[in-house]
């Protein structure tokens, strides 16, 4: 491996002036790493090509990525953006699809084709870490109402569905209302170690200000070692001991 052969494949990948290796330092980790930059590129390209040529063919301007829609919000899209989330393979492409159907120009039908790809893509299909899963719930919790309770106490009480369960969790602590339904789900999670799920469900119980999940949480408080899971599970204990 030669400095010039690993500075060549930084120029073919368009690095800035920045970015360009040094001499001085190990070739070959530099090479694998442009390499794995430039196999990643070629399979957004390869799954996304398709769909941008359709977005560019309606005149809206994308330089590079599908992302980029979101700088000229265009209703005309939707339908596009909706009927290929389910072909695009590539996770960085189909993650870039999910969030631009959460914008709020994409609704309601945005909303709709992202329950629907959640339920179509099989959990051993889309394992952990960064699963598709995650930021379908992470980017439909942030469109959620009252009325999607269920969907959120299905996701987050089935273990199958791994670190989708966390922003599934999370949004159950919103509605006071439906406290009936979330909080034994919740209550459950606090026991659970995968997924670090527990201090979640222990934020959304804050919320709910649930007066049994004090000791539960209590005791994972002082179990716990990370000082970022602590100040979350401390400030869980605060709202529910305010409210007494």
């Amino acid at each position: 491996m030669t400095f010039d052969e690993v500075f060549a494949l930084a120029v073919e990948l368009g690095y800035a002036d920045y970015q360009l290796p040094k001499e001085g330092g190990n070739l070959d980790a530099q090479y694998k790493q442009l390499s794995a930059a430039k196999h990643n590129l070629e399979s957004y390209y390869a799954s996304a090509s398709g769909l941008l040529q359709e977005l560019r063919a309606l005149g809206i301007p994308i330089p590079e990525w599908i992302q980029q829609v979101a700088l000229h919000p265009d209703r005309r899209a939707v339908p596009i953006l909706i009927r290929w989330l389910p072909r695009i393979d590539d996770r960085r492409a189909k993650s870039e699809v999910v969030v631009l159907l959460g914008e709020k120009w994409a609704q309601p039908e945005g909303k709709q084709a992202l329950l629907e790809e959640f339920e179509r893509i099989r959990p051993e299909d889309d394992p952990d870490p960064d699963s598709t899963r995650f930021r379908l719930v992470s980017t439909l919790a942030a469109l959620a109402k009252e009325s999607d309770t269920d969907f959120f106490v299905r996701v987050a009480s089935d273990p199958a569905n791994g670190s989708a369960r966390l922003p599934a969790a999370e949004a159950l602590g919103r509605w006071k209302r439906q406290r009936e339904k979330s909080v034994p789900v919740l209550m459950e999670l606090l026991l659970d170690d995968s997924d670090s799920v527990y201090w979640w469900a222990a934020q959304a119980l804050g919320l709910l200000r649930e007066p049994s999940a004090e000791a539960p949480i209590q005791k994972r408080l002082d179990a716990e070692q990370d000082s970022y899971k602590r100040q979350k599970l401390k400030t869980a204990l605060k709202r529910i001991q305010a409210a007494q």
